[in-house]
């Protein structure tokens, strides 16, 4: 080899010292674990790696689901000792995917498939503060996700013998809905969602109509439209990893439980019972409730979800389909069974006559009877039949007020009838 082509590089090599070390791999990187929190319609993915850094800057290759936002990516680790650089991404963002989740049918969904897409690969360029092998994550939102729960309630015994003990059996599960066009192997999955099952909005007219409403009056908040109310997010943990299929609705087992002991309450809601002059007398409502707690198999917090009720260890018979809302830990479950053979109640007002404190009162008397041959346990939930602002002045039984709302808890004898009287104090308008 010539002496000229040699001593220049090797000159240069003294006086400006060896190129600096950057580690370049192309080959993609494969998570070591996969966990995501799912919503409804999306879901945050992080996805751990551990690459070797051999020099303190190396370049990290993914593959990246096509359908995920691009924006969202974010590459770092926990002890916030790596630095994320940029990004280059290889391939181009595919069209929107144009599958249809179809989850109307009571069990598990399918999807219309979309054909596959590349992935989006993406070169992040990271710098560590040393040279050695770390984690760090890729963490991305991608739509298409969303989940539900449905339960299983079998009921052991005869309903209608008010003297037989009902266990109740439950299994539940959640429906998890993959709209991407790759299956996720899970570690972990969270789930994000409110604290009761969205309402099914009425049929028939919605607002106040052609309804012209005083803002002076005191009465007008009465007709306007109700704001629903705010809910409070849940986040529920999956016991063991899944695997979710590309395209498809996973079911996946969270809780069991065999012959729950249960009890029985009995219901008389204010809303179901109009109040006026007369008597109107309607069955109440037959609950069961137990407790959500460990020593049964259960006891973490349950979301909320659909609910199948039958009869019968072989579920051959379905008494109805319910709503059961957002269970704490330790709190109490109430499964609705319709209305109660032989225990109704009823309602009216014993009418309004001006109190020597120069306010309007009225009293309105509760009756519940109870024509089987055990005692039953009554929770009334009382709204006083009043449009105007109330306060409470007497009751001819304990109670509490819940919500704005009068609360009794009642134990009623065999085969006999129960009436309690209550006096509320009327605020009205200074101009009536």
């Amino acid at each position: 080899m010539d002496r000229r082509t040699i001593w220049p590089g090797l000159i240069a090599l003294l006086l400006f010292g060896a190129p600096s070390a950057h580690a370049v791999s192309n080959e993609v990187a494969r998570p070591a674990r996969i966990t995501a929190m799912i919503g409804q319609g999306y879901a945050i993915v992080r996805e751990e790696y551990r690459p070797a850094f051999v020099h303190p800057r190396q370049n990290l290759l993914l593959d990246l689901p096509p359908e995920m936002d691009r924006s969202s990516l974010t590459v770092g680790d926990d002890a916030n000792s790596v630095q994320w650089l940029g990004a280059r991404w290889l391939v181009s963002p595919p069209p929107p995917f144009d599958g249809v989740l179809d989850l109307s049918a009571p069990g598990v969904a399918s999807l219309t498939h979309a054909a596959p897409r590349a992935a989006s690969r993406v070169e992040c360029s990271l710098l560590a503060d040393s040279a050695r092998p770390r984690s760090v994550w890729a963490l991305y939102q991608v739509p298409g996700f969303s989940w539900r729960a449905r339960y299983d309630l079998t009921i052991r015994g005869d309903i209608r013998n008010q003297l037989e003990p009902l266990p109740v059996d439950l299994e539940a599960r959640y429906y998890l809905s993959n709209g991407l066009s790759r299956t996720l192997s899970l570690d972990r999955i969270q789930l994000l969602g409110p604290d009761r099952v969205p309402a099914t909005p009425e049929p028939g007219p919605v607002g106040t109509g052609f309804l012209e409403l005083d803002e002076d009056s005191p009465l007008a908040d009465r007709w306007r439209p109700q704001k629903p109310q705010p809910e409070t997010p849940q986040l529920y943990s999956l016991p063991d990893a899944a695997r979710l299929a590309a395209g498809e609705v996973t079911a996946v087992r969270f809780a069991s439980a065999r012959r729950v002991p249960t009890d029985r309450v009995y219901v008389m809601d204010s809303e179901r019972n109009a109040s006026d002059a007369t008597l109107n007398w309607k069955p109440l409502r037959q609950l069961l409730t137990f407790r959500n707690e460990r020593r049964v198999g259960l006891g973490f917090p349950l979301p909320p979800g659909t609910a199948l009720i039958s009869t019968g260890v072989g579920r051959s018979s379905t008494q109805q389909e319910a709503l059961l809302n957002h269970t704490a830990s330790g709190g109490v479950i109430r499964v609705d069974l319709g209305d109660a053979v032989g225990i109704s109640g009823a309602r009216r007002s014993l009418g309004r006559e001006p109190a020597p404190s120069g306010f309007t009162e009225e009293t309105i008397e509760l009756w519940v009877t109870n024509s089987l041959p055990s005692a039953i346990r009554v929770e009334i939930s009382e709204r006083p039949p009043v449009p105007l602002a109330w306060d409470m002045v007497r009751s001819s039984r304990s109670y509490e007020i819940l919500d704005r709302r009068l609360r009794y808890d009642l134990e009623v004898d065999p085969r006999s009838a129960m009436t309690i009287n209550y006096t509320v104090r009327l605020t009205e308008p200074e101009d009536w």
